[in-house]
């Protein structure tokens, strides 16, 4: 999928353990995070759970940062990642406080009521977004590399990111 924002042909893979062990532990290292500040926010003041807030978003947006450094792009300097990985570190930070603020009571009751269905469905709405949101980050670094440096990819764009369709 970021082969395809940037377009370009998309590499093969070059150390695939590495790459499922990296692909295993970022949710992980993001749902540590999340349970983190969720303590915190329990135990402390308002103001310190807020400034803890503030500081898992720093950690999204660090992450999702690292990540898009890591995944298939034209040759661009790490700065060209930084508004999808703002983007989608705030995205899911507004996930996470929703849920936190508002849909974590609801989510109990609906576990009485509905069960494991309605906690998978809502799990995999969940999903659905985070995807959303991780394919717009990555069409909006290319994009705004394309805007602030127009003509930087024309020996790219000639040849096509599918060629035998």
């Amino acid at each position: 999928m970021h082969s395809a924002a940037w377009q370009i042909l998309p590499p093969p893979p070059r150390n695939v353990p590495k790459a499922i062990s990296a692909v295993l532990a970022t949710p992980v290292i993001a749902l540590l995070l999340s349970t983190a500040a969720g303590w915190m926010r329990a135990n402390t003041s308002a103001v310190a759970g807020l400034v803890v807030t503030l500081l898992v978003t720093f950690g999204f947006v660090l992450i999702a940062l690292v990540v898009s450094m890591r995944l298939p792009s034209r040759d661009v300097p790490w700065t060209a990642f930084i508004p999808g990985a703002v983007g989608l570190g705030i995205g899911i930070e507004a996930l996470h406080i929703f849920t936190v603020y508002f849909l974590a009571h609801r989510l109990a009751n609906a576990s009485q009521l509905y069960g494991t269905l309605g906690l998978g469905s809502t799990a995999l709405f969940y999903f659905y977004l985070i995807g959303r949101g991780i394919v717009w980050a990555a069409v909006l670094n290319a994009i705004s590399w394309e805007v602030r440096h127009p003509g930087s990819g024309d020996e790219l764009e000639a040849r096509p990111l599918f060629p035998n369709l």
